[in-house]
This record gives C-alpha cells, structure tokens and sequence, in this order.
C-alpha cells in the first residue's frame, strides 16, 4: 500500500506488458521510453515527475515501444503502480549479450522481500549486542553496492514500514546506492523517491563499488543486494585490462584468477559495515567451495561469522 492507504497496482510476470517493450534497445532509443514509462508511474502517484530523471528527459517522445507505452498508461490509470517495476522493465529491454556481459538480472520481489526479512532479523539482533535498539528513532543506514533499479533497497524499506510507525520518506534517507548502469542507478533512485511521494531521495553513486570509493558515505548497517554474477571461466564475463589489474592490486588477500566477482562484492560489503552491520547478499553457491574462494572465506570468517545461510533449491 501507498502512504496514504491506496492500494498498490503489482504488474505480474504473465501481464501483456513484458511482450510488448522492445528489447535489446540502444541508448538513445531506450531512454526516452524508459523515462516516458518512469513519468507515467509517478504521475500515477500524484508526482509530476521524479528529480532522478532531469539528466535523463528528452526533447521529443519516445521512438519505440508505444504498444508498452500504452499498456503503462492503462496500468496507472487504476491508482499508484509499485514503482519496483521500474528496475524490471529496464531488465527486460536490455539485450541478452548485455545482461550477461554486466551480471545484470532482475531479482524478483518475493527474493528481495525475503532476504531483506532475514537480513533485519540479523540486523535487530546486532543492534541488540551492541548495547542499542532497532526502532523508529534509530534506523539502519542501507548500503546495495550493485543496486540495479532498487529491488532490495525497496525490499527492506517495505519491511522496515512493517516493523515501525515511520514516514516513507525518513527511510529512503538512511538509503545508498551504488551502480556503473547511468540508467538503472537512475531508476532506482526514482523507485525510491515515487515510494516516498516525492519527499527524499536515496544517496547515488554512478560507478564501481569496487573500485570507486566515497569518503563522505559512512559504513553501513545494512549492505543488501545481488551483485553482479561473472564468472572467470567464461569469455564474456572475464576480467579484462585496466580493472582487472586495479582489482588484483586492490584486493590481493582475496583476489584469484577463477574467484568470480561476487566474491569480491562480498569482501567489499564486509569492508563498508559499521561494528553492528550486516552483510546480506545473494552469491553464486561456488563461493562455499570453490579453491580460488578459499582465501575470501578464510578472510571473512577471521573478521565476521555466518548467521544465516539461504539456500535457492529452484
């Protein structure tokens, strides 16, 4: 539900709209719907416009995808639309060779809900140990290195308006993202901010959480997400030249040849969290036994100990 009571429209995985949006769309031709469809959501909110997407307007109407341009319009024309469907529309008009060269795959909403419950339990827990408390008047600060449209950040806020009388707006405050795609970082932000009704915004980063520091964010509470997948065994998602090279110097305790990248996302994550924090991310099974992942479990289990292990048997 909205703030105000409204009922939420979800757009479900069999909704005609998946069919309709063009895939594997450039940039200059993917913007301008996405941006379209982002200015129908909110306006089906009662916003104008979300401040995320200024950068991203474009002079004329979108090109392509009118078909799911229209469905969006009859969708909001029902009351306020999840604004979780942002990050999936963009995920489904990206080509396939491009999801799998970034790792970048929609999490569904019933995942991101459930992990972000686990992850506050643990988080209730360490604000317990260490002499504090979980509540309205002292909130986790929420950190998804790889947010892509925001499932996660989404995900914990909902839980977090389950558990305490606060307005949307404080928890979107205490929210950071991070992401290299302009456009899913973007989304993300307006996925925030629409939920919110327009009152605050998430603290965005347009870069490599691995490489790209930012000395002004503190460690955080929270680090939640699903980084990105890429394997070292496959052409398509190997590290290559100058990062790869920045990535073995930067993470030489950790850092093998076949350690997939979300191992790294890991280390990373147990890097940024404050002493009562918790890391919940969703990781490729690999890192439990993989030789080249020796060395990042031996470094995370000497710093943190594992509360929770979810397994996907799907």
């Amino acid at each position: 539900m909205g703030s105000d009571g409204e009922l939420i429209s979800v757009v479900g995985r069999d909704d005609p709209l998946w069919e309709l949006l063009p895939t594997g769309q450039k940039g200059e031709e993917a913007e301008p719907l996405i941006s379209a469809i982002v200015r129908r959501v909110a306006g089906s909110w009662g916003l104008d416009g979300v401040s995320s997407f200024d950068g991203i307007e474009t002079a004329g109407p979108p090109t392509t995808g009118s078909s799911a341009l229209e469905r969006v319009e009859k969708l909001c024309s029902s009351g306020p639309v999840d604004p979780g469907v942002l990050g999936r529309i963009w995920e489904t008009m990206m080509a396939p060779s491009t999801r799998q060269s970034r790792g970048a795959h929609y999490t569904p909403a019933t995942v991101a809900s459930e992990v972000a419950t686990l992850a506050l339990q643990a988080v209730t827990e360490q604000f317990s140990h260490s002499g504090s408390t979980l509540d309205a008047h002292n909130l986790p600060t929420i950190w998804d290195p790889s947010s892509g449209g925001g499932a996660f950040l989404l995900a914990t806020l909902e839980a977090l308006r389950t558990l305490f009388d606060v307005e949307p707006y404080e928890l979107v405050e205490r929210c950071y993202a991070t992401d290299i795609d302009h456009v899913a970082l973007a989304l993300c932000d307006a996925t925030l901010e629409i939920w919110c009704y327009g009152k605050a915004r998430p603290q965005c980063h347009h870069g490599d959480a691995l490489l790209d520091e930012q000395p002004s964010w503190p460690n955080f509470d929270l680090v939640i997400g699903n980084p990105p997948f890429l394997g070292q065994l496959a052409s398509a998602t190997t590290r290559r030249g100058e990062r790869a090279e920045r990535l073995r110097v930067a993470y030489e305790e950790v850092s093998r040849a076949y350690l997939d990248d979300a191992g790294l996302f890991l280390f990373r994550a147990g890097q940024r969290l404050s002493p009562r924090g918790v890391v919940a991310l969703i990781l490729p099974v690999s890192l439990l036994g993989a030789a080249d992942a020796h060395p990042l479990r031996q470094a995370m289990s000497q710093e943190h100990h594992l509360e929770t292990l979810w397994v996907d048997s799907g």
